[in-house]
């Protein structure tokens, strides 16, 4: 794939990822904490498959972050420092999708998650 399409991918993917953080925001305000910690999830995937893009990278096709991680990490260490947020995110893939699985989720754990995904966001958007 020519760098151009790479770079295009990239921003496109990226723009996803802050409508993502934007509607688990709005999610958030009405209350709906379990779709908040998913769309928390979806913009940090996306965000990392943005980054992979920017480096010329063939979509990754998987839904958890840490994996994602690694492959950024490849390319800059200081990706490390978003190892706990990812560890805890990517659980809000599977659990907030199957209602079997009982997880409940609170104010506070959507709090922490848009708090998480903010974060990696800026600290993605930095380096893009």
């Amino acid at each position: 794939m020519p760098a151009d399409e790479f770079e295009e991918l990239a921003a496109i993917w990226f723009e996803k990822a802050k409508d993502d953080l934007q509607c688990a925001r709005h999610d958030f305000d009405g209350q709906f904490y379990t779709q908040t910690c998913f769309g928390c999830q979806q913009a940090v995937e996306k965000a990392l498959k943005a980054y992979l893009f920017s480096r010329h990278v063939e979509l990754i096709r998987t839904h958890i972050l840490p994996r994602l991680l690694v492959r950024c990490v490849d390319f800059d260490q200081d990706f490390r420092q978003m190892e706990a947020a990812c560890d805890l995110l990517t659980d809000y893939y599977i659990d907030t999708r199957y209602p079997e699985i009982g997880v409940s989720y609170t104010e506070e754990l959507a709090e922490e998650a848009i708090q998480l995904a903010g974060r990696a966001l800026g600290f993605v958007e930095e380096r893009l």
